[in-house]
């Protein structure tokens, strides 16, 4: 997969509002203060990404895949800072904290019957930081993301409705203000379910 290329424009403002009393006559009341109206153009780019698949194919009833995923977190650029900006900062930090990674899949179908469907699959995806930079240990280094995923389908001639489900658990680490204290584990749980019914004309 080549990478991708984004032309970005951000257009940004920012709005402050106060309630004051018992401050002073002068202070005391609603005040409100607004900036002018900002915008800003660079480009981002995302890596390479190469993807081994295999299959196996088991009649008309079931299959078993997998997918291997390479892609080098730390080749991500930005470039072209609409004020001429290049970003030279920015791309040393991504180099330094990202690293390549590989991520893998499993799925699985079986059809006991032609209209009914079952299947399953796995995603596991690799820890994009480094673990050590400048030989200090960093917070991420134990970061981890995988997902799990089923489904169900049916199909009768021109009509499918298909059921799926969706669980993808992320833990990651960061810091607030403080760098001397331990960083905050962030665990993200998100369910996700899917009906879709399908009507070919």
């Amino acid at each position: 997969h080549t990478p991708t290329f984004f032309d970005l424009k951000e257009d940004y403002s920012s709005t402050m509002s106060s309630n004051l009393t018992n401050v002073s006559t002068e202070a005391d009341g609603s005040h409100t203060a607004l900036t002018p109206f900002g915008d800003y153009r660079y480009n981002l780019d995302t890596p390479l990404r190469a993807i081994g698949s295999a299959a196996l194919q088991f009649g008309k009833k079931g299959l078993l895949s997998f997918d291997y995923e390479y892609v080098d977190y730390s080749k991500m650029k930005f470039r072209n800072g609409g004020d001429g900006y290049g970003f030279s900062s920015e791309n040393t930090e991504i180099t330094t904290i990202y690293r390549p990674v590989t991520n893998l899949r499993f799925g699985g179908e079986f059809k006991p019957t032609q209209a009914l469907s079952f299947r399953a699959g796995y995603e596991l995806f690799g820890n994009p930081y480094h673990s050590f930079i400048n030989n200090v240990s960093q917070p991420n280094k134990d970061f981890n993301c995988s997902s799990l995923n089923a489904g169900i389908g049916f199909r009768v001639d021109n009509v499918s409705l298909d059921l799926s489900y969706s669980l993808t658990n992320r833990t990651d680490y960061n810091y607030m203000d403080n760098i001397d204290l331990e960083p905050v584990k962030n665990h993200m749980s998100n369910n996700e379910i899917v009906l879709t019914l399908g009507i070919k004309l």
